[in-house]
């Protein structure tokens, strides 16, 4: 009976950082943690939400005194606990110019966070790329134009509750024209650019 005793008790022990890192794993953003003890002393690790839809606002900076707005939405997938993978597009115009121009981006990226999923606050950087359809109204004329698009940059991103967050960054961003043998005199021109974004996102 005592050698019972002792074996529970060792069981026991045993046991404890089991159950301090199921516990420490509850994320309180995009987390639906649960532990479940079965028969067998087996412990279930965390579920995650993984998919989010969000939608954003950006303002870009073109230089020479032009500039654009737009929105958007985008995908969220959580690959891992410091890596989410974001599928975008967006609708940009330009604002304060006598050129009027649209800008239609598609951009598939990747945010690498600095901290685990447990922090409310959370740095991330960003690095993504894609296309860009993009149209001027020029002397009455519509011109077009497709743009191979980069951006680099850095956010921070608030985590209110498992399944909720608010986002900020800015991005360089790096658009080449494509099919035109002198795009340095053309409406529609490669170029850089710095956009501030702010977004929210909802994961389920």
């Amino acid at each position: 009976m005592p050698r019972r005793r002792a074996l529970a008790l060792a069981v026991a022990i045993a046991s404890l950082p089991l159950l301090a890192r199921a516990d420490d794993s509850v994320a309180p953003y995009n987390y639906r943690a649960y532990v479940e003890a079965e028969q067998g002393g087996r412990i279930h690790a965390p579920t995650i939400a993984r998919v989010g839809l969000g939608v954003r606002g950006s303002a870009t900076v073109l230089g020479e005194g032009k500039y654009s707005a737009g929105g958007g939405g985008e995908l969220l997938v959580r690959a891992s606990r410091h890596l989410t993978l974001e599928l975008a597009a967006e609708y940009q115009r330009s604002i304060a110019t006598s050129l009027e121009r649209q800008d239609l981006p598609i951009t598939l990226g990747l945010r690498a966070y600095l901290v685990g999923p447990q922090a409310r606050v959370a740095p991330y950087l960003v690095a993504a790329g894609g296309i860009d359809l993009a149209g001027a109204e020029v002397a009455g004329v519509r011109q077009r134009g497709l743009f191979l698009e980069g951006q680099l940059g850095g956010g921070l991103e608030l985590r209110l509750g498992r399944h909720f967050s608010i986002n900020a960054d800015a991005r360089f961003d790096a658009r080449k024209l494509l099919g035109t043998p002198n795009d340095s005199v053309a409406p529609l021109r490669s170029g850089f650019s710095v956009q501030v974004r702010l977004g929210a996102a909802v994961y389920f």
